[in-house]
């Protein structure tokens, strides 16, 4: 098993209750795809509870090896919402993978 972590730090909201709303949106939209994505074990995000941080949120998704990873990360909807409701947003990432023993 894989283990797949990304950082994402956003900017360019107009409030802060912008930013909330939107990163739940993206939340839900993202919890969703292992329905669709068939190598998914599992995803979740996790959103900052801290704003003194540099990241606004985690995302952790487990697949069966490093090989069906591009499954993921290739599939039409993961496109979809990283195009729709990351990228406009998008200051910084950061990914780490690693097996788990």
């Amino acid at each position: 098993m894989l283990r797949h972590i990304v950082l994402f730090a956003l900017e360019g909201f107009e409030s802060p209750e912008q930013r909330a709303a939107h990163l739940e949106h993206i939340k839900q939209s993202l919890e969703r795809l292992p329905e669709v994505i068939a190598p998914l074990e599992s995803l979740s995000v996790h959103l900052n509870e801290n704003p003194a941080e540099a990241y606004d949120f985690a995302l952790e998704a487990v697949v069966p090896s490093l090989e069906e990873l591009p499954a993921y990360a290739q599939h039409l909807e993961h496109l979809r919402i990283v195009q729709e409701l990351i990228k406009p947003y998008l200051k910084q990432r950061a990914c780490v993978d690693f097996r788990l023993s």
